[in-house]
């Protein structure tokens, strides 16, 4: 018998039953994450020192939360009462705008009548400013959680049981799953961790079944995520959500441990199809390729031992949301940097110019310092659209010059960003603004860089992962984006080879403004206000996140993992060295440090390919 027919007759490997380290790690830590979430308790612990502390306790609970419903009820009532206020008022309203209009249009002023009017349309603008106010009130209303049940123990149980052994009220995480936990109910966490636990059972059975490997990774990705959103349901929950009891029970080291473990199981199942090489030559070469992210995993670690508290879930969300716009604007850089080798200084300016134009349309009608007074309410998509289209038209300028002009990039953007700012400054002018800083913006648009989805997740940072993702799949797999790459290699041969070189570098000064008017456009919902003198300096942060991660200031190199994960690595800095008490003189240091580091890196390598 040949080796080719002994080769043909050994049987099959069956599917789903893979054997090696990575899968079998990948097991562990799925039922780790399982074991995680069902297995430890929320414990109300009682002893016996503290009767007095604990009676107090609960019988202000259920005092609290009896005042709780009547301010609640109270304030249902009052903002029904607003609505239908603003439903009489609004029509009489309008009607004397438009009768103090129709007066102080005739050809004969009759300054009676006229003065009649605008007294009548003053009180009845007092009267719809008091309603709104009222109606505000609505989106922070809470329904009261009742005195937690089950109650750990009640005052009277408690004083008979005095001499004798106290129990400990205990809640296992089982428990949560099946509703008993009446807070847990109350912010709908059941809706994702039941089937994230669902999938992530399914995930480790299928390890036993002879099925096709994906089916068993597309279980552990999926229950993993819900199982990840759902915990920090849990931990983020805010007090009245969870109610006056629940508020004080300790959500047990489980459900962090559950998080982890299911990002370390997410993360095993994308490498079990990688080779790993653990060779010295294969280590070091790892560690050049991934040197971005080491560092960044090196600052979060230092950090985190030096601050234990820096771990916090809150901590996470503030980076995420602060990072989100920045990450949008790096996204627009990078596609400068990588197609040209230039930068665009005018990216700051483009953000104020975004912020003020957005902002001066999408004010609260009641607010006392309109920037238009009398614009009609105008649905947040226009005033945004707007605002990214006037970035556009500075952007595709900026092209014009490089492309068809040669002028060089420094030069070009360094012209805008002055003509810019000296534009958005007039606008910012105009009066009754007279350079006044915008405020009273609506809530629907404020909404998108504040508001949260799930009760943690950032709108503004969903936002601009969908940013990230359109970015990354247009330089890869787009003909436009291997012409970027191309022509940021080498403009020359990318001629020869038939691209429109100046159509792309047009598109690209397009792109780029766009991107970062929409990042301007967040920003002025995030902070809740404008000036002419918002995004000063975004664009050396947005230059500076694009090197270190990875993008050759030659042009022609770049990811896009490596500018997220730059973006990331300076505001873990700017972030961590400010929760560390480090002096704002002292972190322009290291920033600065880090960025030629990063510089002179990016050139050695440059130079050892040559």
């Amino acid at each position: 018998m040949t080796t080719e027919q002994t080769i043909t007759k050994l049987p099959a490997p069956k599917p789903g039953r893979k054997t090696g380290l990575r899968p079998m790690l990948t097991l562990l830590l799925c039922i780790l994450a399982l074991a995680s979430v069902l297995l430890p308790y929320v414990s109300y612990p009682l002893t016996q020192g503290d009767e007095a502390e604990h009676v107090k306790r609960l019988e202000e609970a259920k005092a609290a939360y009896d005042e709780s419903v009547v301010a609640y009820l109270d304030t249902k009532e009052k903002v029904e009462e607003a609505k239908e206020v603003i439903s009489v008022v609004q029509p009489q309203y309008d009607a004397a705008k438009a009768l103090i209009a129709e007066l102080e249009g005739a050809e004969t002023l009759d300054e009676d009548a006229i003065a009649a009017a605008k007294s009548a349309y003053d009180e009845l603008n007092a009267r719809l400013v008091e309603a709104r106010k009222m109606t505000r009130l609505e989106s922070g209303l809470y329904h009261p959680v009742p005195v937690q049940n089950p109650l750990p123990i009640s005052p009277e149980d408690y004083r008979a049981a005095k001499g004798s052994p106290l129990p400990q009220h205990t809640l296992s995480g089982i428990d949560l799953v099946m509703g008993k936990l009446s807070a847990a109910n109350n912010i709908a966490l059941q809706s994702t961790l039941i089937p994230g636990i669902l999938l992530m059972a399914a995930a480790i059975l299928l390890f036993f079944i002879p099925v096709p490997g994906n089916w068993r990774r597309l279980a552990v990705v999926l229950g993993g995520i819900l199982m990840i959103f759902s915990a920090l349901r849990l931990v983020t929950a805010n007090p009245r959500e969870l109610g006056i009891i629940a508020s004080t029970y300790h959500f047990a080291w489980g459900y962090t441990l559950a998080v982890l473990a299911s990002l370390a199981a997410i993360f095993m199942t994308a490498m079990e199809e990688r080779k790993l090489d653990l060779s010295a030559k294969g280590v070091k070469q790892l560690a050049n390729d991934k040197a971005i992210y080491l560092v960044l995993l090196l600052l979060v670690a230092v950090i985190g031992i030096i601050r234990p508290n820096f771990f916090s879930v809150s901590t996470m969300i503030n980076i995420l949301q602060q990072s989100s716009t920045r990450l949008i604007i790096a996204m627009g850089m990078c596609l400068v940097i990588i197609g040209t080798g230039g930068v665009d200084l005018s990216a700051g300016r483009v953000v104020g110019m975004a912020a003020v134009i957005s902002s001066s349309m999408l004010q609260t009608t009641t607010y006392s310092r309109q920037f238009f007074p009398g614009l009609p309410v105008l649905p947040v998509i226009v005033p945004f659209l707007l605002a990214v289209l006037a970035a556009l038209i500075f952007g595709a300028a900026n092209g014009l010059l490089v492309s068809r002009l040669s002028v060089p990039p420094f030069i070009a953007t360094l012209a805008a960003q002055v003509i810019i700012y000296g534009a958005t400054s007039i606008y910012f002018d105009m009066p009754p603004n007279n350079s006044q800083p915008i405020g009273g913006l609506r809530e629907d648009f404020t909404f998108l860089g504040s508001g949260s989805l799930y009760g943690f997740i950032p709108i503004v940072f969903i936002i601009a992962l969908v940013v990230v993702g359109l970015i990354w799949f247009l330089l890869n797999k787009t003909v436009f984006g291997k012409n970027v790459y191309a022509i940021g290699g080498n403009v020359e041969a990318a001629k020869v080879s038939g691209i429109n070189v100046a159509k792309t570098i047009l598109i690209i000064f397009a792109a780029c403004s766009a991107l970062i008017g929409m990042a301007g456009v967040l920003e002025a919902a995030r902070t809740g206000g404008a000036t002419n003198n918002y995004g000063v300096g975004y664009e050396l942060d947005a230059i500076a996140a694009s090197v270190v991660g990875g993008v050759s200031s030659s042009g022609g190199v770049g990811t896009i993992a490596g500018v997220v994960s730059g973006v990331l690595i300076f505001q873990v800095i700017n972030y961590g060295l400010t929760f560390l008490g480090v002096n704002p003189y002292w972190q322009q240091i290291i920033t600065g440090i880090i960025i030629a580091s990063a510089v002179a890196l990016d050139i050695r390598k440059y130079l050892a390919k040559k």
